[in-house]
């Protein structure tokens, strides 16, 4: 492990302990697209090792907090109220997912470029059926293209 990941899973196991949920695992990933995952039925919280790297240690907590939130409040909660109060009152910001604005992405081969409002889209894969999508939150059309 490298440092980073070491207190990073340090600070997890830390806020685990003090919460009472002891059992809970930490393990690092080769996944780009996902900063952490929460994997309630294995009791893991596994992070992205190309993002924690990519990323400063403040950046990587806070997507600890984000797990831990979601720990607390049990499954099928999601990003919903209670997730967001606890991540707010463990200290995180509340937001349920990273973006570019505030962390470095691993870019996949695959962009996707939304027509109306610009924002990108990676994927690390060719994109199943179509290279046309709807953007859910603008109601733009992505168009998925090769990246050399």
């Amino acid at each position: 492990m490298t440092d980073k990941e070491i207190m990073l899973a340090g600070f997890t196991q830390k806020i685990l302990r003090e919460k009472g949920f002891t059992e809970w695992k930490i393990e690092f990933g080769r996944a780009s697209n996902n900063y952490g995952l929460c994997k309630y039925k294995k009791k893991v919280i596994r992070y992205s090792k190309l993002l924690v790297e990519a990323n400063s240690l403040e950046r990587s907590k806070l997507t600890a907090l984000h797990e831990i939130a979601h720990v607390i409040v049990g499954p099928g909660k999601g990003h919903g109220p209670l997730w967001k109060k606890a991540c707010i009152e463990l200290g995180g910001d509340g937001i349920r997912c990273y973006s570019t604005k505030n962390t470095v992405v691993i870019k996949g081969k695959w962009v996707g470029t939304c027509d109306i409002c610009g924002k990108e889209f990676f994927r690390y894969r060719k994109p199943k059926g179509s290279l046309t999508y709807k953007h859910s939150t603008c109601g733009g059309k992505l168009t998925f293209k090769k990246e050399n």
